[in-house]
């Protein structure tokens, strides 16, 4: 696994990082601070993903963390993330902008 960038270069999303979040997400040079909870419940990749570094924890980790959280650093670019947290936290909003594109009254 890569190891998260902690240079000055890495920056924090503006809209998704939430100071109650339970897990930082890594894609190149952004974070997203952002919940365990929501993420595993719409996504069985993330669930099983924090299930195994739960059972593998055992306070003696070696893994970065940011704010007290735990990094996974993704090989997904910044914008499939952020694309992906817009639909999670912001449902409506991602099906709405979708039917205006279409040109579909809802």
């Amino acid at each position: 696994m890569q190891q998260p960038d902690s240079g000055p270069q890495t920056t924090r999303s503006t809209d998704f990082w939430f100071e109650d979040g339970s897990v930082v997400l890594q894609a190149t040079d952004m974070q997203f601070r952002v919940h365990k909870s929501v993420l595993a419940r719409q996504s069985s990749v993330f669930a099983d993903m924090f299930s195994i570094s739960q059972d593998d924890s055992d306070g003696d980790s070696d893994s970065p963390l940011v704010d007290d959280c735990s990094v996974v650093v993704l090989q997904d670019s910044v914008e499939d993330v952020q694309n992906l947290l817009e639909l999670l936290y912001n449902t409506m909003k991602c099906i709405i902008r979708s039917l205006r594109a279409c040109n579909l009254r809802y």
